[in-house]
């Protein structure tokens, strides 16, 4: 017979047993960020800062406009659409935005006049990489009415490009908490937009709506940006299941390979883009600042072999930063005729000039390929590969001699004026250190030009005069891709690329449960 000791210990056993049972299961079981409850996005790198002020590489400013809000901003078709605004107005030199009521930050402290003062202050500043865009503001008044704030932005003449290209930049910053955390601010910011930080880490980015979604919505609620710098890894993910979602993140090898043989498994979506790739090339460079040396690499490249056989036909021959679909495109411009030996009467007396690409593998691959076509024109190259923080400081600095860059939702074409006019060159964006007089009047007036044929024919010169000048070597334009799981609904491909689609996408019924 059983003790009644004996049968005390054994239940207590059974008892912690199962209770142990129990956390384990539940620790086993439990839903963390990277299952079904949130959307796995691709990056093939990280951006360089969050800090919506410094961020000026193509993913930062894509999270960026998550994690922020900006007076407007410009929508999947191209249309300046109201983001803290809910309403504006120009007459006489002054924009007038009414801001939406009950705007706060993050961390739920109301959004106040100081704290839009203190965000035109810090983009206008030496010191911001926009602050020529802001330049022509004379002043900003704010007033509280009717439980919002009224901003007028008084400007000294007219600009075309104000609402669909400077303002989006210019995002709003919460004053107390951006002075106080100082360099840290982009390490975890705090900002206003649809989306907030939940943690950031050197591979996954998680993020988090602000606004809570209604019962039984298939809407997700969290996203994970996750940082996969190999592009078969990133593929393999999508197959797998691990990933939910690359936009523009794939080589068009893949691309295409993925859309043929696992339209089971994916959805492609294949669209045109505003991402034009080009070599940047540094004119303080001896050897570069001479114009006949640039044509003579222009000539020895061969834009069609590439998109050939490289990007398996998804692009084009580029001639502007602008894309052929943009209303300011130049279409009379035409690449000078692939002539290796024509080029090489110029380039085989040059020496050894140093080309630089990111790590990424498909900038590396592409690299090889035009290093090699120069190489068959006398030109001795170094090729050289960083990753991409590395690559893209030398970039920023001059560093550099050759590089392969690329301009991304690039659809105003005051993108020229960023570019390429002598107030842009570094901290701005006049990477290439060119400076032409008769070029930068007519940037300066090209913008403020109210009737829309003369601006196209002032648009039209203005790329005409960088494209004879060579200054930098236009590649191609990318038909844009996403890779999509094929149980996700709701996207909406934008031609610029950016990640606001990502807020309609749907869950269904089988997608629950993977």
């Amino acid at each position: 017979m059983i003790s009644k000791k004996i049968l005390y210990y054994f239940f207590r056993f059974i008892t912690i047993y199962c209770a142990l049972a129990i956390i384990a299961l539940s620790g086993c079981t439990k839903k963390g960020p990277d299952s079904s409850t949130a959307l796995r996005v691709a990056l093939s790198s990280a951006p360089a800062t969050l800090d919506p002020r410094k961020a000026t590489d193509a993913t930062g400013m894509r999270l960026c406009n998550l994690l922020f809000q900006s007076l407007v901003r410009v929508d999947s078709d191209l249309n300046v659409v109201g983001d803290a605004a809910s309403d504006w107005s120009y007459k006489d030199k002054v924009y007038t935005f009414q801001l939406k009521s009950g705007l706060q930050f993050h961390n739920g402290r109301p959004l106040t006049k100081e704290d839009l003062l203190f965000s035109f202050e810090e983009f206008k500043s030496s010191l911001s990489p926009f602050s020529s865009a802001f330049a022509p503001i004379q002043s900003v008044e704010v007033v509280e009415k009717d439980g919002g704030f009224v901003v007028q932005v008084k400007v000294d003449q007219y600009s075309a490009k104000f609402l669909s290209s400077d303002l989006p930049v210019l995002k709003l910053l919460p004053k107390k908490e951006t002075l106080e955390m100082k360099d840290n601010f982009g390490d975890r910011p705090i900002g206003s937009g649809p989306l907030k930080i939940e943690s950031v880490e050197v591979q996954n980015i998680r993020l988090k709506r602000v606004e809570k979604l209604p019962e039984g919505s298939k809407l997700f609620e969290n996203f994970v940006f996750k940082v996969i710098k190999d592009d078969f890894t990133r593929s393999q993910k999508l197959l797998k299941g691990e990933l939910d979602l690359a936009i523009a993140e794939l080589p068009p090898d893949m691309v295409k390979r993925l859309e043929k043989e696992h339209s089971d498994q994916l959805k492609v979506y294949t669209y045109p883009g505003l991402s034009m790739t080009y070599i940047l090339l540094n004119l303080k460079d001896k050897i570069l600042s001479d114009q006949k040396v640039r044509k003579a690499i222009g000539q020895a490249i061969d834009r069609d072999q590439v998109i050939e056989y490289k990007l398996q036909g998804l692009g084009q021959a580029a001639t502007s930063l602008l894309t052929p679909n943009n209303p300011f495109f130049n279409k009379d411009l035409v690449n000078a005729k692939h002539s290796p030996e024509e080029a090489g009467k110029v380039l085989k007396t040059l020496g050894t000039l140093s080309f630089k690409t990111s790590s990424n593998p498909m900038a590396v691959d592409h690299g090889k390929v035009l290093a090699n076509q120069l190489e068959k024109s006398g030109l001795k190259v170094n090729l050289q590969s960083f990753e991409w923080g590395t690559f893209y400081n030398d970039v920023k600095t001059g560093n550099f001699q050759m590089a392969t860059m690329k301009w991304v939702g690039a659809f105003d074409p005051d993108i020229y004026r960023i570019a390429f006019h002598s107030d842009e060159l570094p901290p701005g964006r006049n990477r290439s250190h060119y400076q032409n007089k008769k070029l930068d009047s007519l940037l300066e007036s090209a913008f403020r030009i109210e009737d829309l044929e003369r601006r196209k024919r002032a648009y039209l010169e203005i790329q005409r005069i960088i494209f004879e000048d060579d200054v930098i070597i236009p590649l191609w334009y990318e038909t844009q891709a996403a890779i999509l799981d094929k149980n996700l609904d709701g996207f909406e491909p934008s031609a610029l690329s950016d990640y606001f689609g990502i807020l309609k996408i749907s869950k269904t019924v089988a997608s629950e449960g993977k």
